[in-house]
């Protein structure tokens, strides 16, 4: 049921990523994924809920293999793509190898026995969307600079005004990308 969803779910989740933003949609996506985790899983008893949670996190789930080329194409460029594409699944390679064991680790001996390892898979979807919405707050502020830098050549003549970084750039830096978290474009 789970790769029912995903069948079905891609393709939406593509589509969707083109007209309001790759990176919105693997946001948005990435914490629907914790929600339903939360909300459907840690209290489906029956097995048509179950089967109704799989088909709906089946179709959210798979939003990182959708959007992760795209993505990364927007945050690094396409020169260098290949090297964080093989640096991003390097990285996944620890955390997937071990995410069975740890998941029978949380597992309880009576009860509801595995809602720890559904609680904390809803808490890391709800974590990665928090990350994934802090680094679309970067890209929209390093846009913005990257605009306002090329806006400020043009208007003396093509020489590179490099101010560099005084402490309080850095701080209006980060208060822009605070102030960015709330700001609706397409990204």
């Amino acid at each position: 049921m789970l790769n029912l969803g995903l069948g079905v779910g891609r393709p939406i989740v593509g589509y969707f990523s083109d007209s309001i933003g790759r990176i919105n949609m693997a946001t948005a996506m990435t914490g629907l994924c914790g929600v339903f985790c939360l909300l459907l899983w840690t209290f489906a008893k029956s097995f048509g809920l179950l089967c109704f949670f799989a088909l709906l996190a089946g179709a959210v789930c798979g939003t990182f293999w959708s959007t992760i080329v795209p993505v990364g194409a927007e945050m690094v460029g396409l020169k260098d793509l290949p090297s964080a594409l093989s640096i991003a699944f390097m990285m996944m390679m620890f955390p997937t190898t071990f995410a069975e064991p740890i998941g029978l680790m949380l597992k309880r001996s009576h009860g509801n026995i595995y809602l720890d390892a559904q609680l904390f898979t809803g808490f890391m979807f709800i974590a990665a969307a928090l990350c994934s919405w802090f680094i679309r707050s970067w890209k929209i502020t390093d846009t913005d600079r990257k605009e306002v830098a090329k806006r400020r050549r043009e208007d003396v003549g093509g020489i590179d005004l490099d101010r560099g970084e005084t402490p309080t750039s850095c701080i209006s830096y980060a208060y822009t990308i605070v102030g960015n978290l709330f700001v609706w474009i397409k990204v």
